[in-house]
C-alpha cells in the first residue's frame, strides 16, 4: 500500500516537472503578445460623399500619401487660399523652408474663367532632389484639382515655366496625369518621357529611341534611363549594349557630371556591339537630361584606365557623330 503511493508521488512529482516550463512558455507567450505594438491604421482612398483630402509626401519622401480634410465653405478663390496654405506647412520640410528667398514656396496664384489655376513659385522650388519635385507636383495637382471649379494646375518658377529634366515645359496638369492606386498607401505613378540610344544593327552606331514610361516614382530619372538601357530595346531594328548580368550599383549626380558605378559585368563588353557604341550609349542618353554635362564610369566605386581602345579614366560629353541620322 505504502509503495502504491509512493509511485503515485513519483507521477504527481514529474508531471510537475514537465507541466512547469510548459506553464511558463505560455505565461511568455501572452506576456509578448501583451507587449507587441498596436497595428498601425492604413490610409485608404475611399472617401464619404463630399469630402476633401490633403495629399502630402511620406516621411521617406518616396510616395505620395493622404488624409481626410474638411475645407471651409467659400469661393473658389478662398478655398484655393486655404489648400495651398495647408499645402505650404505638409510639403515643405523646415530645413527646405530655411533657404527659400521668398516669404513662402508658392507665392502667387491665379485662377481664369475656365478653371486653369497658375501657381508661381520661389525661385528655390526645384532645388530639391527631382522625385521629390515630382511626387510633390502630384500632390498639389492633386489636392487643388478636387476643387470643383479648379479643372487643371499649371506651375511657374517666377515668370518661367516649369521645366522637366529634359528642358521642356511640364505644361497644364490634371488629377489624372497621375494613376492612383489603392492598398496600404496611395502611390501615383508617373509618366516620363526619356531619350535613349540603343545599337544598330551592325553594332557600330547608334538609334535613339524616345520611350514613354510609367513607373512608380521610386526612381530617379538617371536610373530610370539606366534601367531602361540594361532592359534593351523594343523595336526589332537596334540591339543592347550593356552586357547581360550588369548590375547597377549607383548613380549620382554632382556638378553636372553623372556618376555611373556598376560591377565588374559592365567591362565585359558584348562581342557584336563597338567599344565607342557601348559607352556612348550611356552617355548620350543621360546627357539628355538637363543637368547632366559630363558622365564618369566608375566599376565597383573605382575608375579603370582603359575600356578596350577607350580612355576609361576621364569623364564622356555627350557625342552626336555617332548616332545615325545626325549632321
Amino acid at each position: 500500500m505504502q509503495k502504491g503511493r509512493q509511485k503515485n508521488s513519483i507521477g504527481y512529482v514529474w508531471s510537475r516537472i514537465f507541466l512547469l516550463p510548459l506553464l511558463m512558455l505560455l505565461l511568455l507567450l501572452f506576456a509578448c503578445a501583451e507587449e507587441a505594438p498596436p497595428v498601425r491604421e492604413l490610409i485608404t482612398v475611399e472617401l464619404p460623399e463630399g469630402s476633401t483630402k490633403l495629399y502630402y509626401l511620406n516621411e521617406e519622401r518616396t510616395k505620395v500619401i493622404s488624409e481626410n480634410y474638411e475645407i471651409s465653405r467659400g469661393t473658389v478663390e478662398e478655398q484655393v487660399a486655404e489648400l495651398l496654405t495647408e499645402l505650404e506647412a505638409v510639403l515643405w520640410t523646415d530645413a527646405e523652408k530655411a533657404v527659400l528667398t521668398d516669404k513662402n514656396p508658392i507665392y502667387e496664384y491665379k485662377i481664369d474663367s475656365a478653371g486653369l489655376l497658375s501657381l508661381r513659385f520661389s525661385s528655390d522650388y526645384s532645388a530639391s532632389s527631382l522625385i521629390t519635385e515630382v511626387l510633390r507636383r502630384a500632390a498639389i495637382v492633386k489636392t487643388l484639382c478636387q476643387l470643383d471649379k479648379v479643372t487643371a494646375v499649371e506651375f511657374f518658377i517666377g515668370t518661367q515655366p516649369l521645366l522637366t529634366s529634359s528642358g521642356k515645359p511640364v505644361g497644364v496638369l490634371t488629377a489624372e496625369d497621375f494613376i492612383d492606386t489603392t492598398g496600404e498607401n496611395s502611390e501615383f505613378y508617373q509618366e516620363a518621357k526619356v531619350s535613349v540610344y540603343f545599337a544598330n544593327l551592325e553594332g557600330d552606331a547608334l538609334l535613339e529611341s524616345n520611350l514613354k514610361i510609367t513607373y512608380d516614382g521610386s526612381l530617379s530619372t538617371e536610373r530610370l534611363i539606366l534601367q531602361q538601357l540594361m532592359d534593351g530595346p523594343i523595336m526589332d531594328d537596334r540591339q543592347a549594349v550593356i552586357p547581360e548580368g550588369t548590375v547597377l550599383n549607383k548613380v549620382t549626380i554632382r556638378d553636372g557630371i553623372c556618376y555611373v558605378d556598376f560591377n565588374e559585368k559592365f567591362m565585359e563588353k558584348r562581342k557584336e556591339i563597338s567599344a565607342e557604341a557601348a559607352i556612348y550609349s550611356v552617355v548620350n542618353s543621360l546627357t539628355e537630361l538637363s543637368n547632366v554635362y559630363r558622365v564618369q564610369f566608375l566599376i565597383n566605386g573605382s575608375t579603370r584606365k582603359t575600356y578596350y581602345n577607350l580612355d576609361f579614366s576621364s569623364t564622356f560629353e555627350r557625342n552626336l557623330e555617332i548616332v545615325e541620322g545626325e549632321q
